[in-house]
């Protein structure tokens, strides 16, 4: 359709920023004196997009909700501008340009200025501040050696002190040491005894329980022999002939 109908030289009128209603012109399909178009819209290929988007007061009341919400809550600095235009104020286009108006005034220019004094001064101060307790760092550390060399005189005394210190330390924990070893051999020899004690208990008990098993079996072997015996001297009776009497 652009290109069917919009064929010759037009002033098209451009919308910047809804808000101010601000506008730029743009000359389409515009002659020149070589023949040339300039800004040909025939040449173009264009296409029509379609987006949905809440109701126009829903849509404003939750744009300025979030925009205020980010600048209070999450102090993201949203200029006023973008607060405003997002409201439901009625005259919020004048008051836009009456804020766009008032940073260009002489005035709004004299206070910027002002504050941009204000902050190099304040960088003064600080870096000011900052070498005065360079300074004061320097004369302590000074002082210090200072103090270190007057009483270097107990430097000595206080190595002997240090190395005495550091020989009790080391007696100490030597004695420590021959107290734990003496434990470990003390346990290791009671753990031996136990030991030793477990498996002679265990020889003896086997010992007493072969002697038990060899006895039973001799009063085995007696009981048997013995019946053996009875055995045999019944049966010799039997086959020995009787004699008679008077024959």
């Amino acid at each position: 359709m652009v290109q069917e109908y919009y064929t010759e030289q037009r002033l098209l009128y451009i919308t910047t920023d809804r808000l101010t209603n601000q506008t730029e012109q743009l000359v389409v399909n515009q002659p020149t004196p070589e023949g040339a178009i300039v800004n040909d819209l025939t040449l173009g290929e264009y296409a029509v997009v379609v987006t949905n988007q809440p109701e126009r007061d829903t849509f404003e009341e939750t744009q300025f909700d979030q925009a205020v919400r980010l600048r209070v809550e999450a102090g993201v600095q949203i200029p006023d501008k973008y607060i405003i235009q997002s409201s439901r104020l009625k005259d919020k286009a004048e008051i836009i340009k009456a804020l766009d108006g008032d940073q260009n005034s002489p005035e709004a220019q004299a206070a910027a200025r002002l504050k941009q004094r204000a902050s190099e001064a304040e960088v003064t101060k600080l870096e000011a501040e900052a070498l005065q307790k360079q300074s004061d760092a320097q004369l302590k550390a000074a002082k210090s050696q200072k103090e270190l060399a007057s009483i270097g005189q107990d430097t000595g005394q206080d190595e002997m002190a240090m190395e005495q210190y550091k020989l009790e330390a080391e007696m100490a924990m030597e004695q420590q040491k021959m107290e734990q070893e003496h434990q470990l051999a003390r346990e290791k020899m009671e753990m031996e005894f136990a030991l030793k004690r477990e498996q002679m208990q265990a020889e003896l008990a086997l010992k007493r329980e072969q002697a038990a098993a060899e006895a039973a079996l001799k009063q085995q072997q007696a009981r048997e022999q013995a019946m053996a015996q009875r055995v045999a001297a019944v049966e010799q009776a039997r086959n020995t002939p009787k004699t008679t009497e008077g024959a």
